[in-house]
């Protein structure tokens, strides 16, 4: 399969939500169907990429905005799908239908032109969790809400004295070697200078941890009762969200983005509210009601039932399938000439 990323996806890909999906895919689709496609990831110059003799797929991950946010950065087309772009492909391919309609709306794409393949993973295998102390769990990027779930978490402290937050919140998910990413890297070192860095980092009850590679970062859901994400910036899907489903976890999150897509209504999920404050006050009552009901019978129940329902419908084996009908499905579309600008990819 002919895969080609833009600047930012190449560089980071192999830490992220992205490289995990990428990775596994490219391993179980079977080599001679893939081999008629050319798949362009989130690619804001493709111009320069396209193959004629190779049926065109675009897969998105980002939001128009991220798009285009991007593109500003590597100085590329910021718009690749605008006025009709999207006709260069057979087919546009996003993750979640939360995104396709921002995407349709956004670029003016006939619904009939795309089609959404959700993220997978592989179940993750459920241990006992401890019995003397609810333990939160933490993970994303740290401008994903962090200094709210501190805010929140040290006022919970204060009511209750059987609490313990681990922080897996980093920069460090992204490498460090193109002009964005290395902008990452100085945010890194910018948290890490902040106030609030520091608090995690004095706080008794928060193990402030870091980025962990994915299969440790699973043994830290596993061992957690409660995954806290108090997002303040949307998403297109969240892989956290759905590990944190496999893995046992009660989850808390606002209804943004793709989050309540993500859900399918078997987490914690209150009404996300633009000011912070307002936001805040949401998000400690939903967290003080999952605090006080996490270890009865009742949601314990509720817990199998969602991992049931996420091992069952985003394992792998079933979405591989999924894409096997999608590419069997165009395999024999007749191929599209299109004209191009320059030769050199990046």
């Amino acid at each position: 399969m002919t895969i080609e990323f833009d600047e930012f996806s190449k560089k980071s890909l192999g830490k992220s939500g992205v490289g995990i999906v990428d990775k596994n895919l490219s391993n179980k689709l079977p080599k001679k169907l893939i081999d008629k496609f050319q798949i362009i990831v989130d690619h804001t110059d493709y111009f320069t990429l396209l193959n004629d003799d190779k049926i065109r797929l675009y897969w998105s991950h980002l939001t128009p905005e991220q798009n285009e946010e991007v593109a500003k950065i590597v100085n590329a087309n910021p718009t690749p799908l605008k006025n009709g772009g999207w006709n260069k492909f057979h087919k546009i391919v996003f993750i979640s239908h939360y995104q396709m309609e921002d995407w349709i709306r956004t670029y003016d794409i006939p619904r009939s032109h795309c089609a959404v393949m959700k993220y997978a993973l592989d179940p993750i295998e459920l241990r006992e969790k401890p019995t003397n102390k609810i333990v939160l769990v933490h993970h994303s990027s740290p401008q994903r809400g962090l200094s709210l779930l501190v805010d929140v978490y040290e006022r919970l402290c204060e009511e209750y004295d059987n609490l313990e937050l681990k922080v897996h919140s980093s920069y460090e998910i992204y490498d460090d070697n193109n002009v964005f990413l290395k902008s990452l890297a100085e945010k890194q070192k910018d948290y890490e200078k902040s106030d609030l860095y520091q608090r995690l980092e004095r706080h008794s009850k928060i193990k402030n941890i870091g980025y962990l590679p994915n299969d440790e970062l699973k043994k830290s859901l596993v061992s957690s009762h409660i995954f806290v994400y108090p997002n303040t910036l949307p998403e297109t899907f969240c892989l956290a969200l759905l590990e944190a489903m496999s893995a046992g976890c009660l989850c808390v999150h606002p209804n943004y983005g793709c989050l309540s897509e993500t859900a399918a209504n078997w987490t914690m999920m209150y009404p996300y509210h633009e000011k912070i404050i307002l936001h805040k006050e949401r998000f400690y009552q939903e967290l003080k009601k999952a605090i006080e009901i996490v270890d009865t019978k009742q949601t314990q129940e509720h817990l199998k039932k969602q991992k049931e329902y996420v091992d069952y419908l985003f394992n792998w084996e079933r979405r591989t399938q999924d894409w096997i009908d999608l590419l069997t499905s165009l395999e024999n579309l007749p191929l599209k000439k299109v004209k191009k600008t320059s030769t050199i990819l990046y």
